[in-house]
């Protein structure tokens, strides 16, 4: 739900995005969603907004919109574009591939490959461990991986010391940790891994 006050303070105006693209469904990964098609009746894009994800990403945005009140925004300012896992489609120039992970599966959990020329970024989501993500991280210029907490195991999200017990299968050249929760943020000087912050560029 912050998305635009986010790129507000990082200087990208919305309308300079050519697409987006969703892991999963539940509400802090799709929720900015609402707002960016709300933007487009302040400031009309002057090309299509493509917002690929689970196959029911459009129909949870318009529910979103009728819950919020603003039913009357421009859904048709955006293409919705399926992922189906395993299979490559091309999204604002790049080829994404989606992969099933394990999480809540009410969310359509998947991992994500984003490949352009000269560099491919793979993202874990919203995942347990599982040999999935070794997959998804294969051969990656830079691997997101979202780690919840320091050590405390579960299925449906990686803690740091699982993520650290299997690096060594993860065949990727950088990665950085990312949707810290209370106890990493507790623990953060003692993460040997690069840390995600709000705003961050990085250079592949």
């Amino acid at each position: 739900m912050t998305a635009l006050t986010s790129l507000g303070k990082i200087g990208i105006d919305p309308a300079e995005i050519d697409g987006v693209v969703i892991s999963h469904l539940h509400g802090e990964h799709f929720g900015g969603l609402p707002l960016l098609l709300l933007d487009t009746t302040l400031r009309p894009r002057s090309r299509p907004l493509t917002i690929a994800g689970p196959a029911a990403t459009r129909q949870r945005v318009e529910q979103a919109l009728a819950i919020f009140g603003w039913a009357s925004a421009p859904i048709d300012a955006a293409i919705f574009v399926p992922l189906e896992p395993g299979v490559a489609v091309p999204i604002a120039g790049c080829e994404v591939t989606a992969f099933e992970v394990v999480h809540n599966p009410a969310t359509a959990p998947t991992g994500l490959r984003v490949a352009t020329v000269g560099a491919t970024i793979a993202y874990s989501g919203d995942a347990g461990w599982s040999d999935a993500l070794v997959e998804i991280a294969r051969g990656a210029d830079l691997f997101i991986c979202g780690v919840w907490s320091f050590d405390t195991w579960d299925p449906t999200f990686v803690d740091l010391a699982t993520l650290l017990a299997h690096q060594e299968q993860l065949d990727c050249r950088r990665m950085i940790v990312t949707h810290l929760g209370p106890s990493m943020l507790e623990h953060i000087d003692q993460v040997p891994l690069e840390v995600a912050s709000d705003g961050l560029t990085t250079e592949l």
